[in-house]
């Protein structure tokens, strides 16, 4: 019997719900997968005075056609400096802030023509944490597995920012004293409140939800 994997899209800065499906052995990154806008895959959600902000990643027109996420190109204009804003403003005073931010504002500020190299680039972040722990994500689809393509829908569907499925405990966040816990932001959230325990966060939601993965 072939084995079975889930395909996950690439992701930007992506969320905790990400992070939990992306360390399961039955989980790959699948570049191949068509990009759509309007997702995680360009978009990430930070909290601020105001609450839950979305930051949206502009690209290039594929005219409509299914493209694959390593093909789309990043457009111009001012929005990195308007999203390190956003993100300065919002974590400034984090406990983490002083050590996470300059990786998110060299992330911001690469050369990187490409949708795929920003967010490659945004994981390693995490993945520095991930490697001190032995645990990685599976960036190819294992040789002679197949892809259970209604499980990757489903997948696709429960990591949009509106989900909730997965039961993440509480951390202090910023802006606390006026909101409720914001359930599947953006990591940024977790790095810059919980700084090297955010893995120790993932796992143990991961073990929670897929104790043998």
């Amino acid at each position: 019997m072939p084995e079975f994997v889930r395909a996950l899209p690439l992701a930007l800065f992506p969320p905790v719900h990400w992070w939990v499906e992306a360390l399961d052995t039955s989980t790959y990154i699948d570049m191949e997968r068509p990009y759509h806008k309007q997702t995680l895959r360009n978009r990430i959600s930070i909290l601020t005075s105001n609450g839950r902000l979305h930051l949206t990643v502009p690209v290039q027109s594929t005219g409509g056609i299914p493209t694959p996420m390593r093909e789309v190109r990043l457009a111009d204009g001012k929005w990195r400096h308007e999203h390190l804003y956003a993100i300065r403003s919002a974590y400034g005073r984090a406990a983490y802030f002083e050590h996470y931010y300059p990786m998110i504002e060299a992330c911001y500020k690469t050369a990187a023509t490409h949708l795929s190299e920003l967010c490659r680039m945004s994981l390693e972040i995490v993945l520095q944490q991930c490697a001190k722990k032995g645990v990685a994500i599976h960036t190819e689809k294992p040789m002679d597995a197949q892809v259970d393509e209604p499980m990757t829908r489903q997948l696709s569907l429960g990591l949009e920012p509106a989900y909730a499925g997965i039961a993440e405990p509480g951390y202090p966040q910023a802006f606390s004293d006026r909101f409720e816990f914001q359930h599947n932001l953006s990591c940024i959230d977790l790095l810059m409140n919980k700084g090297p325990q955010s893995i120790d966060y993932i796992l143990f939601i991961k073990n929670a939800t897929h104790p043998k993965g």
